[in-house]
């Protein structure tokens, strides 16, 4: 009870460090959330403004778009009307205009060719960076790679210098070797030897479960089983001295029974659980090593899973159980459920040749050179990846600095290119003075005004649609962003309800954990009060043993004593066998139980008749027995009565010896009786069997069927006739030969005798008038079956009488001679005429 108590106190404290880690893990998690919330509320408020902006600067396009619009279809209006004046000096001003119009034209395709080679210097620089980027996540991830392959060619090492060291041992295996010669040092500091590690005990009986079995109980392998707390205290001092890391001392019961598993806590419909497959072939260590496993791990709720199907199939249709709440592959996928969460953890660390538990050491060690060459190949291709990489990034980042630099140059064009562009177009051409046509100026005036504001406006759409493309760019990487993050939020909401769900599991395990070592405590006080109170009756008891002891003494030796013991017990036992064989006649509960049962209870009612009052009780008896025993031989001298139960002993033995001679031969009386008997019940059911046949036979002759029922306890016959029932299977039988007609009845009357006959001893048989109620087929078919049965039968002497014509007689003959292909001899058959009776004749 201390161990348990100690045992759920530990339990319960590593549920509290694991739900206080739960708690710092979710209240970071929480903390990333809530940042990540607030950073994503402004990526949507930033989106929201570049969403404003764009807008704002669609419609200032449009606008200006609008305002150009306008002012071209003005400056049309002015062409026209100077296109109608002859006058050179309009010709010329039309001609200035247009052409200067020609060089904004040209300056403005300049400038787009330029924003293109802006856009694509930027686009190639991007590039660049990107694929630098990439390449130095990769250089990153090839160093991480090198050291994880440096980091298992130096464990693969060590482990081959462990089962070197230890000469191919499975200590090696699990790294115990140090360990175990520290244990052997100080074996007698241990109340009792450790046993462990544990996966050096264990094989599994089918090499397909050896991956499962090394994910399920991989992590309690290196585990060691302790008798008592100091032996566990001691046991860790070693493994420290030894370097023995990531393993426990599991203080247990050592000499507690095995386990019995309900098959309520086993899986069902035909699937197996881990328990099964695994071996202890030490016989000391089996019980603690598997009580623990079963404690600790449940391995007998633990299906094994040929598949995925099948995993699925105990996940989701609960196929093992409802109490099954785990199962795990060949291929070591965890299928688990807890309430309604479903879920798989897949098996992508633990290969196959990395199986602790597989039988042979030298295939384990061939396995991990396998691996560490692996390991060193892997390690070399990574280091060739790693130079080849910095090649890469070496010119990566030259050509990353090259199109910087092309960026830079095409920025600074298309800025030169824009600048001459602005003042291309606030440059407007000089017009002619008209002092002689006062209209024609106006409309040069007019012309030049409205070429001013055009170049004004077209400088405005450029700017305008700057702004736009600007604003759709930013707001394109706002809306990226904020999807980008909102996937993030959503990724993290999903892992808080997970962690939270893992943490509301933790606190109600833990909350069990907590009721179950409240009543171990409650428990552990109560055995202590009860112990208390035992120690002090032990210590009544042992006074009184001493007192008693010391009476005894001083009334015979201990040898005396027991002697009398054993012969009052033999005494009692006799007794109480005489009262249960009287009660087993009178109570069928009693009788019906058995023998082991019997013998319990005798046994036990035996040891609660040998106490004190009972023995003087049977002392009483004895004593009681004795005095009315000397009083019917009519004497008190024992000593005569002994002389004469001595002759009277002789000749009861000598007719006991006689008795038994009687006895055995009327048991084989008995035996030779009971055997007859099989024989003629086998003869008898022979017979039954022979003649029902032939009955049956003799009826379908004439189509019909039947059945003869014999009652032997009541010595009767019944007959069972269908007529016409051979071909007809559906004819109610008839019981009463009455309802038959006279030569159906007739001729079943000719059946049974003929079918009863043939057993029948008798060398003379006679049938009278069998035919009298017959129509002629009747009677011919019942004549010749007569007939058949005679030859058949040729020991036996037949007479049948018949006030019938005799031409029937010999008919069937005929038939039968035809039927059967064979010739009757003459003295086969005679018949007699009998004639009338004398007159006056006497009759019987």
């Amino acid at each position: 009870m201390a161990v348990l108590s100690i045992s759920l106190y530990g339990l319960c404290r590593t549920w509290y460090l694991e739900i206080e880690l739960q708690a710092v893990e979710l209240e970071r998690h929480d903390s990333i959330v809530e940042n990540n919330m607030s950073h994503v509320q402004g990526l949507l408020k930033a989106e929201k403004n570049s969403r404003i902006n764009m807008e704002r600067a669609k419609r200032s396009k449009a606008a200006a778009q609008a305002s150009l619009e306008a002012l071209q279809n003005d400056k049309k209006i002015l062409d026209d009307q100077l296109a109608q004046d002859s006058n050179g000096k309009a010709a010329e001003a039309r001609r200035l205009v247009e052409e200067h119009q020609k060089q904004i034209t040209e300056k403005q395709a300049i400038l787009q060719t330029a924003v293109e080679d802006v856009t694509a210097a930027l686009q190639a620089h991007e590039d660049a960076r990107a694929k630098v980027e990439d390449l130095i996540n990769q250089e990153a991830a090839c160093h991480g790679a090198i050291h994880r392959a440096a980091s298992n060619v130096a464990e693969f090492h060590k482990q081959l210098r462990g089962l070197d060291a230890e000469q191919d041992n499975r200590l090696g295996i699990f790294h115990a070797v140090d360990l175990n010669k520290l244990i052997n040092q100080n074996i007698r500091s241990f109340r009792q030897r450790p046993i462990g590690p544990i996966g050096a005990l264990l094989t599994v009986t089918d090499g397909r479960w050896l991956l499962a079995t090394e994910v399920a109980l991989g992590h309690y392998f290196r585990n060691y089983l302790v008798s008592c707390t100091a032996d566990a205290m001691l046991l860790r001092d070693l493994m420290k001295k030894a370097g023995y890391q990531r393993a426990s001392a599991i203080t247990t019961r050592f000499d507690a029974p095995l386990h019995s598993i309900p098959v309520s806590h086993r899986p069902a419909n035909g699937f197996i659980p881990l328990l099964d497959v695994l071996i202890v072939h030490d016989t000391a260590a089996r019980a603690p090593v598997m009580n623990y496993l079963v404690d600790k791990a449940h391995i007998e709720s633990v299906a094994l899973v040929e598949n995925q199907s099948q995993g699925q199939s105990v996940n989701h249709a609960c196929s093992a159980g409802e109490h099954i709440a785990a199962a795990i592959s060949m291929d070591g996928d965890w299928y688990r459920r807890t309430g309604g969460l479903r879920w798989v953890n897949r098996n992508e660390r633990v290969k196959r040749q990395h199986c602790r538990l597989i039988a042979d050491v030298s295939e384990y060690k061939a396995a991990l050179e396998r691996d560490l060459e692996q390991a060193e190949a892997l390690m070399g291709a990574r280091r060739d990846d790693l130079a080849r990489l910095a090649v890469q990034l070496r010119d990566a980042r030259a050509w990353e600095a090259k199109c910087a630099a092309d960026w830079k140059v095409a920025t600074g064009l298309k800025n030169r290119v824009n600048t001459e562009l602005r003042r291309l177009i606030m440059q407007t051409p000089e017009m002619p003075r008209f002092e002689d046509d006062e209209e024609t100026g106006t409309v040069l005036t007019q012309l030049a005004s409205i070429q001013h504001e055009l170049a004004s406006s077209q400088i405005q759409l450029q700017t305008a649609e700057e702004a736009l493309a600007l604003a759709e760019q930013s707001h394109g990487q706002a809306v990226k962003q904020a999807k980008e993050e909102q996937t993030r939020i959503q990724e993290q909401v999903a892992e808080g309800k997970r962690l939270r769900e893992q943490q509301m599991e933790t606190v109600s395990q833990l909350a069990e954990l907590d009721g179950r070592h409240s009543a171990a405590v409650s428990s552990r006080e109560q055995v202590r009060a009860n112990l208390a109170k035992l120690r002090q009756g032990v210590e009544i008891a042992d006074a009184r043993l001493r007192q008693a002891l010391a009476a005894a003494n001083q009334v015979c030796n201990r040898s005396m004593g027991e002697r009398a013991i054993q012969l009052a017990r033999e005494f009692v036992s006799e007794a109480v066998q005489k009262k249960m064989a009287s009660k087993q006649q009178r109570d069928r509960q009693l009788a019906a139980m058995g023998e082991e049962e019997l013998r319990r209870m005798h046994m036990r009612t035996v040891e609660a008749s040998m106490d004190y009052a009972g023995l003087e009780k049977q002392l009483a008896v004895v004593n009681s027995n004795i005095a009315k025993a000397a009083a019917e031989a009519g004497s008190s001298d024992l000593q005569e009565l002994e002389i004469r139960l001595a002759a009277q002993s002789k000749t009861a033995a000598t007719r006991y010896r006689a008795y038994k001679r009687m006895e055995e031969m009327m048991q084989r009386f008995q035996t030779s009786y009971a055997n007859q008997m099989q024989s003629f019940e086998r003869l008898r059911t022979s017979l039954m069997d022979i003649t029902q046949a032939k009955f049956a036979k003799y009826l379908r002759r004439r189509d019909h069927d039947g059945k003869l029922e014999f009652n032997h306890t009541e010595r009767t016959l019944k007959l069972l006739v269908k007529p016409k029932g051979k071909n007809n299977r559906d004819v109610q039988a008839v019981e009463d030969l009455k309802q038959l007609s006279g030569g159906e009845r007739s001729f079943t009357t000719v059946a049974l005798l003929l079918a009863i006959g043939e057993n029948t001893e008798s060398p003379f048989r006679c049938n009278d008038e069998f035919d009298v109620f017959m129509d002629d087929v009747n009677r011919r078919v019942a004549t010749e079956t007569l007939l058949e049965f005679a030859m058949e039968h040729s020991m036996f002497q037949y007479i049948f009488l018949t006030p019938q014509e005799i031409a029937t007689v010999e008919d069937a003959r005929q038939q039968l001679m035809k039927r059967r292909r064979i010739q009757l001899p003459a003295a086969f058959l005679r018949t007699v005429k009998m004639h009338p009776p004398r007159p006056n004749a006497v009759q019987a």
